[in-house]
């Protein structure tokens, strides 16, 4: 993706897919299991029933509920470039572990945690304690909104 002074630049179309992935992880309409326990390579087959997992996993992470969420995958790729194709950004990068990661599965494994994540990034940039939010050693920056989310769901 380009930059400018160490500025990711997305397009147009990946702020949309961001932003439809957000809006399918805070629905209620998830098609797949949600986990962020790993992320891998691996080619899956898309579930549709919503209590079946896949054997790698992938389908259940944020961005494996992409093509889910509307946002295509195509045959041929993998789960980096798709990521990096419909998100502007790579899985390794900052960014790409702050919405992403494996690591969240010990801290924040839930489908509303993803998306306000991928929103507070949209909204806010990358907090510059993203690794230590990740890790459980400082609150997590989006623990309000995450509370409001939880009891709105919970009426």
């Amino acid at each position: 993706m380009p930059r400018t002074n160490g500025i990711l630049i997305m397009t147009d179309l990946q702020k949309q897919n961001c932003e439809k992935l957000i809006a399918y992880l805070l629905s209620d309409k998830k098609l797949a299991k949600f986990d962020m326990w790993y992320f891998t390579q691996e080619d899956i087959k898309l579930v549709r029933d919503p209590n079946e997992m896949t054997t790698c996993g992938t389908v259940g992470c944020s961005a494996g509920h992409g093509p889910y969420a509307g946002i295509p995958k195509k045959k041929s790729e993998t789960w980096f470039g798709y990521v990096h194709a419909n998100f502007g950004f790579h899985y390794s990068s900052n960014i790409g572990q702050w919405c992403f990661s494996c690591d969240w599965a010990l801290r924040d494994n839930s489908p509303y945690g993803a998306a306000l994540r991928l929103k507070w990034f949209l909204e806010k940039g990358l907090p510059n304690d993203y690794w230590d939010q990740m890790h459980g050693d400082v609150g997590l920056c989006y623990s309000e909104q995450l509370y409001d989310v939880l009891i709105s769901k919970n009426k």
